[in-house]
């Protein structure tokens, strides 16, 4: 939790460097897409290997995760707002941060 700490008061502005567009913000979510995925295929090599080993492999992947995390929060504000319509710049980022935790299990009607 720590190295994710330090890397997003470090890296946050930098990340988000020239995402400045819906176009760049989609590019930017490309990025992280496949930055997930790479971090989630270091995990498994981590076991089975002695600890120093293992430590840094899974240093690593937290590393790429969050460098993932970086973009992919860099491109949501952008196209949350990129896209909202001058009179809704208030309620498309709220929807847009909304939608995803929806529905929630207990809304379900089946």
């Amino acid at each position: 939790m720590l190295t994710c700490t330090v890397i997003v008061v470090a890296f946050q502005v930098r990340a988000s460097r020239g995402v400045d567009s819906p176009t760049a913000g989609g590019r930017a979510y490309r990025r992280a897409g496949l930055a997930f995925p790479l971090s989630c295929s270091l995990i498994p090599p981590a076991a089975g290997v002695p600890g120093r080993v293992a430590a840094g492999v899974l240093l690593g992947a937290v590393v790429v995760h969050t460098v993932g995390e970086l973009w992919h929060a860099a491109a949501g504000f952008e196209v949350s707002f990129g896209l909202a319509p001058e009179q809704a710049t208030g309620r498309y980022p709220g929807v847009f941060g909304w939608a995803p935790g929806w529905p929630r299990p207990s809304d379900r009607v089946c």
